[in-house]
């Protein structure tokens, strides 16, 4: 275990804000998993309920633990959180730690012991008497992955195992954990014990497990005639009534007969339902696309009371000045300031009947598109009062492009281009047959992506003219000019394209990324690439020939989207918001020129084998040595020495000494002197 930090890119910003997925409550205040924030809210009025304090984690809140006024946070790939809510106003994070690198899915905390679960790798003690520095007591995996939910209890542990049924473990040591229930066949995502008996969902079934000897636990009765309603995502007992949550719907259970539980009365509810706790008949239920819903169950009937709105998944971004427009998956065009941007401060909300996907700005008007809704053009000239000038319905739009006076949409249907000479009131001019929704035009060229790319000539814009054509191995995703080079982010890479002569196409690199380039922009000789799960990527493309990663960013969610402004790099960040970088950290420079400082930048590809490229810049004309020693601090090869302009250099290093022989396999040193200037940085030789 170790604690986090070492991971994430160099944050100067953030709205950590999503879907949410967890919910715990303790006496009349609520913790609200909202993305990577919790949000503590105050309860006592169900129909106005009120925010008291944000807290920011590093990843997405799966999970929620209270007890004694510590939160313990199931923050997924980065770990637990725990964070100190004393004082309810003003809680303080004490620190974020690691387990075993797995996702944390649940969190249980009973008499100052910590119980993690992670999805595949199992259950983690942990001593928290004291909070700031956990101690791990003992572990349990039965070796089968899908750990879906824990619960402790009476000095056990039972765990539903989505593959392996119900695991039921003795904890009353926490540093000798010993499984005390044999094999059973229920598919179990979730639990909750009261009295002896253990309610499961299995499937769209409700089980009740008799459990009063923990050693044979055996199937009382059951209930299955909620099955049309899908799988049950969480139960929650109270007063002899199960409260159930599926996708849509919450249904209640009389199981005062355990042998024959019975049907009660059912409720639809909006968005993704996904955690669920009852309080004096109330159920808080939270749901990925609409927050904190509060239903109350009064004779037989389920009436709902009040709601409190999270944020939904952030898929596009663009920096404009010091403003931040963000495309928002519950719906929402969303602005923010940044001209602090350590706090980030929402100025305008601007609400849309589905998921907003694609956004561009374009002086005073922002250009953007909705799965189903398609094209809507706003007038943000006043950025804190944005407003509808215009729309017009495209089903499956997915990508939006403003050029000049052109604006293209890309849909499932095909390409359309729009004259937005007057953007109230913009022609439809142009449209192309075309099944792939990537647009992008460039110097009267227009390039569709899609399984192929195309290349039209629209000089004259009501009659396209196809060019030429280019067949890469991937999917085409996103498409970006800079300088005569086209980035084509792809399911397999990065590809880019040689576009001096668009009627003659010709492919300069192709770097490979398995899992693929979401969105990819350009800016100076550094390319950003949005990888999904995988983070965001920063290639050096100053040889486009031979680009390199740099460095790579591990957010923790889906970056959907990067822009680069004056000052920072934004990401959306998928289920956690959105994040600012600092451009003079990440090496991005509107005028790449520029160099202030002297800059070692770690070699790549790093290990290697046969050669390596080690990349520098002098601020000035300079006296440079460039030494690699092996690990006993000798002399292996000298790259540079002499002296230099001021400038970017890259030094490819063949893996040899400087008699010509094959390095052995093991660690090296690169070692930059230029006038006091010295840097270090490591390289490993694989052979």
């Amino acid at each position: 275990m170790s604690a986090f930090g070492q991971d994430i890119p160099p944050l100067i910003g953030q709205w950590p804000e999503g879907p949410s997925h967890a919910i715990t409550i303790e006496g009349s205040n609520a913790y609200v998993g909202s993305g990577a924030t919790v949000k503590i809210l105050n309860i006592s009025d169900a129909s106005a309920l009120t925010l008291v304090a944000n807290v920011y984690t590093p990843a997405f809140v799966n999970d929620l633990a209270l007890s004694g006024g510590i939160l313990v946070v199931a923050n997924g790939y980065a770990g637990f959180t725990i964070v100190d809510c004393s004082n309810l106003t003003e809680p303080q994070v004490l620190g974020t730690f690691e387990v075993s690198g797995d996702e944390v899915v649940a969190v249980e905390l009973v008499n100052g012991f910590l119980y993690v679960l992670e999805q595949l790798n199992g259950l983690s003690v942990f001593d928290l008497s004291n909070a700031a520095n956990p101690q791990l007591m003992d572990t349990y995996d039965s070796g089968f992955w899908l750990y879906k939910d824990v619960q402790v209890i009476g000095g056990n542990a039972f765990i539903a195992h989505h593959w392996d049924g119900l695991h039921i473990l003795d904890v009353s040591d926490p540093t000798n954990l010993n499984k005390i229930s044999p094999y059973n066949d229920w598919d179990v995502d979730c639990i909750n014990v009261i009295n002896e008996v253990a309610y499961i969902g299995d499937g769209s079934t409700l089980r009740l497990i008799d459990v009063s000897d923990a050693s044979n636990p055996f199937e009382i009765g059951s209930n299955t005639s909620w099955f049309t309603h899908g799988s049950i995502v969480k139960i929650f007992v109270q007063n002899n009534i199960a409260y159930c949550i599926s996708d849509e719907d919450i249904f209640l259970i009389d199981v005062s007969d355990g042998n024959d539980p019975t049907d009660i009365v059912t409720m639809d509810l909006e968005g993704y339902l996904q955690s669920l706790q009852v309080q004096n008949s109330r159920a808080y239920i939270s749901s990925a696309n609409e927050g904190i819903q509060v239903v109350e169950y009064s004779e037989n009937t389920l009436s709902l009371l009040g709601a409190y709105a999270t944020a939904g998944s952030s898929i596009s971004i663009q920096l404009e000045d010091n403003l931040i427009y963000v495309a928002n998956g519950d719906g929402k065009l969303r602005v923010f300031d940044a001209t602090f941007p350590s706090s980030l401060t929402e100025i305008a909300s601007l609400p849309f009947d589905n998921a907003v996907i694609d956004l561009e700005v374009v002086g005073d008007y922002l250009y953007l598109v909705l799965y189903t809704e398609g094209l809507k053009i706003i007038d943000i000239s006043n950025p804190a009062q944005p407003f509808e000038v215009f729309s017009h319905n495209i089903y499956y739009a997915s990508n939006v492009h403003a050029s000049g006076n052109h604006l293209y949409v890309g849909a499932r249907g095909g390409i359309y281009g729009w004259n937005v000479s007057n953007p109230s009131s913009p022609s439809l001019e142009l449209g192309i047959n075309y099944s792939g929704p990537q647009v992008l035009e460039n110097n009267n060229y227009c390039y569709l992506g899609g399984d192929t790319l195309h290349v039209y000539n629209v000089a004259s814009f009501s009659n396209p003219i196809l060019v030429s054509t280019y067949i890469p191995s991937g999917i085409i995703s996103s498409l970006f000019v800079y300088g005569n080079a086209l980035y084509l982010g792809c399911t397999d890479g990065l590809r880019i394209i040689d576009i001096t002569y668009p009627t003659e196409l010709s492919e300069i690199s192709y770097f490979e990324i398995t899992d693929g380039v979401i969105s990819v922009e350009v800016e100076g000789d550094r390319a950003f690439l949005a990888k999904g799960d995988y983070g965001l990527g920063v290639l050096d493309v100053s040889n486009t020939a031979l680009p390199f990663e740099m460095v790579q960013y591990d957010t923790w969610g889906y970056v959907a989207d990067v822009s680069i402004g004056q000052n920072y790099t934004g990401i959306a960040n998928g289920s956690i918001g959105i994040y600012l970088l600092d451009n003079d950290i990440v090496g991005v420079h509107k005028d790449i020129n520029i160099l202030n400082e002297f800059e070692l930048i770690d070699a790549y590809p790093n290990p290697f084998n046969p050669s390596t490229t080690i990349k520098y810049g002098l601020p000035v004309d300079s006296n440079v040595s460039l030494v690699i020693y092996d690990v006993r601090g000798q002399v292996v090869q000298t790259l540079e020495s002499g002296h230099q302009s001021a400038g970017w250099y890259d030094v490819v290093w063949n893996g040899e000494t400087a008699d010509g022989k094959t390095i052995s396999t093991g660690i090296y040193f690169a070692r930059l002197v230029a006038g006091d200037y010295s840097q270090v940085i490591k390289m490993l030789y694989l052979k």
